[in-house]
């Protein structure tokens, strides 16, 4: 009886002990969120994409009116000199001559110019959009929020770090018995919605791409009660999921 008792005790410190293990090796799974800046161009509001805006100084037709100048009839003295027909008839003598104000510029010595090219845009009537700097787009930056699955350190883990043994930042996922990854089913279920769900239905493995793992599933989507079946690639990088690709169907 006793050695029975003993017998018995032994098989519950040992299936202690192989719980304890395995419990304390499996590493929790946790929800991260990660920041990336996003650039997005789109079509300049000032200029409508085109690069250029009218000149404000000439309206867009390349030139001005307006402008004063000195009178070439004159040349800027305001004032001509006349004389009596004998004057015209003999020019070599001053008698008779006389200063009048100019007809051209009534006395004024300038004169103001029908239309001269515009100053500002050099004739061209347009000028590089001052928002876009003549590229007709504009970049427009913002955050986009990534939300991704992470495996953190188990308690065996934190163990052997503690004793001075530095644990695998990039070990493979972990896998239950039935081939499901909890990491993989954990970061899928980060894409439901009330109206949409998502159930992983087979599993492919777990394989090395590179510096990543890549774990390949067949999921049911129940959507706006319709139903399909997809394929993924999910691709994890030190224990955090990185992206979910489209894969090939399988049969």
């Amino acid at each position: 009886m006793r050695g029975g008792g003993i017998i018995a005790l032994g098989l519950v410190c040992a299936a202690a002990v192989g719980a304890l293990y395995l419990f304390g090796r499996t590493q929790p799974i946790v929800t991260v969120e990660r920041s990336q800046p996003v650039v997005t161009t789109s079509p300049c509001e000032m200029c409508q994409g085109r690069g250029q805006v009218v000149c404000s100084a000439c309206g867009g037709s390349g030139s001005t009116t307006g402008v004063e100048t000195s009178c070439p009839t004159c040349k800027g003295k305001g004032r001509v000199v006349t004389g009596s027909l004998l004057r015209r008839a003999r020019p070599d003598r001053a008698l008779g001559s006389a200063e009048s104000p100019c007809p051209a510029c009534r006395g004024t010595g300038k004169t103001t110019a029908a239309r001269t090219t515009c100053p500002v845009c050099e004739g061209r009537g347009r000028l590089p959009c001052g928002t876009c700097f003549g590229s007709g787009s504009r970049e427009t930056g913002s955050q986009r929020v990534w939300r991704a699955a992470r495996a953190e350190l188990s308690w065996w883990e934190r163990l052997l770090s503690w004793l001075g043994i530095a644990p695998d930042e990039n070990p493979p996922p972990q896998v239950r018995p039935d081939g499901s990854v909890p990491l993989v089913e954990h970061h899928l279920r980060l894409f439901e919605t009330p109206a949409r769900r998502i159930e992983p239905i087979a599993w492919r493995g777990v394989r090395r791409s590179g510096a990543a793992w890549e774990v390949g599933v067949r999921i049911r989507i129940r959507e706006d009660r319709s139903e399909r079946e997809e394929e993924r690639i999910v691709r994890v990088q030190n224990r955090e999921v990185t992206h979910v690709l489209r894969a090939a169907a399988t049969p």
